[in-house]
């Protein structure tokens, strides 16, 4: 009895010694580290026929927030996990080789062969109905007439892979045969038990008819990062990279754009020797605009080269009543750039696509 009971005893300690090591020695897990996901357009506009470079670039970001830790350095680059390149499309149906909504009457072998591939700013298309309607802009499928189907626009991947040393995925996108066209793309990251998962807003590829860039400048946003599924009623800030390029030699150039309304101008980055300033919101008419604008005096350029303005923009996202759909929100107006070749004579670039981000309920 005596050894049976030291037996029992012993067996005892090793036991406490074990869950003494499991639940009170183990070291606490540690949180997976906030991200943002930036995509960038190079170059934007892009002349059809020339390939784009889609890039996707991923960092570790400080404020930690949604169970994500904060960075310990804000900005270094994360070199695992999945990034994923997505364009933005409204989906069709193929049946039997053609296709029944979408692009009607095309040859197809899948579903996708049939979407039509549209700009950030698009939500929602007909993809079956009159004739007329098809391709247009629409609420509800009574919108599109007979037999009518309004379909959310939503991503499609493009091409993934594994970040680079620099953080960075990229893929070339062909443009011949789509002069005339604007295309919205994103940056998606899938983390993994360290990292967690990030997105960014969505921005307008610019593809013009050749030559793309003969005289005056031309503009684009060119890189957006944030979150581009924020949540509702949440303040976040984003970064936008606004670009202009002189097709010729410029005597002066000045650039602009405004808010979105919901959104502030919190700060820029000027390139050396350029300066921005923001001004209030005016009175239009009865009502007053809610909008401030930036003003961007460049100066002169010379041909073929590029200056690009960082600017901060920050706000509260809408407040939903949740469980909804997505609601698109852009985050600033479009721009445009001034320029004159001798500083007498002025004419006006196109303006620029908006980038936007879909404000999502919480799961």
């Amino acid at each position: 009895m005596p050894e049976l009971r030291t037996r029992a005893f012993a067996w005892r300690l090793a036991l406490a010694a074990v869950l003494l090591g499991v639940f009170v020695l183990s070291p606490p897990a540690l949180a997976k580290k906030l991200t943002d996901t930036a995509v960038t357009l190079d170059p934007n506009p892009v002349e059809a026929g020339n390939d784009a470079t889609i890039k996707g670039t991923v960092t570790e970001k400080s404020g930690g927030a949604g169970g994500c830790a904060t960075a310990v350095v804000n900005g270094t680059p994360v070199t695992s996990g999945t990034v994923i390149l997505e364009q933005k499309e409204v989906g069709g149906v193929c049946e039997i080789g053609v296709c029944t909504k979408g692009l009607i009457g095309d040859a197809c072998a899948v579903n996708r062969d049939c979407n039509f591939i549209v700009a950030c700013s698009v939500t929602k298309l007909c993809t079956k109905g009159d004739a007329g309607l098809i391709g247009t802009a629409c609420a509800a499928n009574t919108d599109c007439g007979t037999g009518g189907n309004c379909v959310a626009a939503s991503f499609f991947e493009i091409d993934s892979g594994t970040p680079d040393g620099s953080g960075e995925f990229s893929t070339l996108y062909g443009t011949t045969g789509l002069g005339g066209l604007t295309r919205g793309f994103r940056a998606k990251y899938n983390g993994n038990a360290t990292f967690c998962d990030s997105v960014s807003p969505c921005d307008d590829l610019v593809i013009n008819n050749p030559p793309a860039c003969s005289d005056g400048a031309e503009i684009a946003i060119t890189r957006a990062s944030g979150p581009g599924e924020p949540l509702p009623g949440t303040y976040y800030c984003w970064r936008l990279d606004v670009t202009v390029t002189a097709c010729e030699n410029l005597a002066d150039v000045y650039a602009q754009g405004g808010t979105s309304g919901w959104t502030v101008f919190s700060s820029y980055d000027a390139p050396t020797g350029t300066s921005a300033a923001q001004y209030p919101p005016t009175a239009k008419g009865k009502k007053k605009s809610t909008t401030a604008v930036t003003r961007w005096m460049i100066g002169a350029m010379a041909e073929g080269t590029s200056k690009t303005l960082g600017i901060n923009v920050c706000g509260t996202t809408a407040n939903l009543s949740c469980p909804t759909d997505p609601l698109m929100q852009f985050l600033s107006g479009p721009w445009s750039t001034t320029f004159s070749p001798d500083g007498v004579n002025y004419d006006k670039s196109d303006y620029t696509g908006r980038v936007s981000v879909d404000t999502t309920c919480p799961p």
